[in-house]
Formats: structure tokens, C-alpha cells, sequence
């Protein structure tokens, strides 16, 4: 069995790891579709942090703002919630099945 103190979420994707394979861990956000936008102007510069931003003027007269996230996965130590330990709804405190014979 794992122990918890054992355990660590990624702060980026949030999933939990066991410490000694987080190294190992590739960090990638779960695929959920495309959209392709027509684009009538777009510019490339930086974020106060030093991040790469993009700016693009959509054809749909929607200007969107692409920010290009490229820190680093860092470990933080794991903190399990009573939805994390029992899979589930939080039950609200109760520790005890209710009884049908009352």
C-alpha cells in the first residue's frame, strides 16, 4: 500500500504521482478537440512573467490572447480529500451506513 505522505500532484496537469516516478512524469494537458480560426492579424511578443504571448485578430472581429505556458512540473505534496478517498460524493460526515430498520 501506498502511503500518502509518499504521494505528489503535479501542479500543472494535477495528477498525482508516487514521488520517485514524478521525475519521469511528461506533462501534457488531455486532448479534447481542435478549432481551426481564421485569422486576419496576428503579433507575437512576451508576458511580464517572460512568457510567449500571442495576440490574433480573428475574422469573427474576436480578438484572442495565447499565452504559451512553458514552466516546469513541480511537485506538491498531495493532500487527499474525503472525495479523494472514497471515490465519490462527500457523504457529509456520516461514518455509518444508514440502516433500513429503524
Amino acid at each position: 500500500m501506498v502511503r500518502v505522505s509518499n504521494l505528489v500532484t503535479c501542479k500543472r496537469c494535477k495528477n498525482v504521482f508516487i514521488a520517485e516516478s514524478f521525475q519521469d512524469h511528461v506533462c501534457s494537458p488531455r486532448f479534447r478537440g481542435m478549432r481551426t480560426i481564421l485569422v486576419d492579424f496576428c503579433s507575437v511578443g512576451k508576458t511580464r512573467d517572460g512568457q510567449t504571448l500571442i495576440h490574433a485578430r480573428g475574422m469573427d472581429g474576436i480578438l484572442y490572447s495565447l499565452i504559451v505556458d512553458g514552466q516546469p512540473s513541480i511537485p506538491i505534496p498531495f493532500e487527499p480529500t474525503k472525495r479523494d478517498v472514497t471515490d465519490g460524493e462527500p457523504n457529509d460526515g456520516v461514518t455509518e451506513p444508514a440502516s433500513r430498520f429503524c
